[in-house]
């Protein structure tokens, strides 16, 4: 019962927090509802229960997520990848595509659980006019997106991102 309860934590979690949570545990408590919208910071935390549920939970299905559970994602590479994404979508590509591309490159490898950064890698690729490379990045997205059945950049809804 506990992986069960574990594995359902995880769930709530990714579809139910925004980055003003994460303000407030980290003590910012001026921080204003609903903030700037930037992507939560709990992913850490959920890897860890995701693999603890896994391990210990006696779960008769593991979730593909997290690499089948089975990886725990560091704070600094959470944070350094939500940084790197957060600055990738509120610039504009105007005459900055590879930038933006090689920042959500490194953020979809710091952190490689989360689809956003895949899809705006791939809108990128298409305003060039590199459509195999497109296609692979729109591939890479919906893969994890379907993994987690929810969106991770609550700015728009999950219907909206696989879309």
């Amino acid at each position: 019962e506990i992986g069960v309860f574990l594995v359902e934590t995880v769930a709530d979690y990714q579809d139910q927090s925004f980055g003003w949570q994460s303000d407030m545990i980290e003590g910012h408590t001026q921080a204003i509802w609903p903030g700037t919208f930037k992507p939560t910071l709990r992913m850490s935390m959920v890897s860890k229960l995701a693999k603890v549920a896994a391990t210990h939970g006696k779960l008769a299905t593991v979730p593909p997520v997290f690499r089948n559970c089975t990886v725990v994602l560091t704070e600094s590479a959470e944070r350094e990848a939500r940084e790197l994404y957060w600055g990738a979508v509120c610039d504009s590509p105007e005459n900055k595509h590879d930038k933006l591309i090689a920042d959500l490159l490194k953020s979809s490898e710091l952190n490689p659980f989360v689809a956003e950064p895949h899809v705006v890698r791939a809108q990128l690729f298409m305003q060039k006019g590199e459509w195999s490379r497109a296609a692979d990045a729109a591939k890479s997205g919906l893969r994890l997106f379907y993994d987690w059945a929810t969106q991770w950049d609550n700015r728009m809804p999950f219907v909206a991102w696989v879309s």
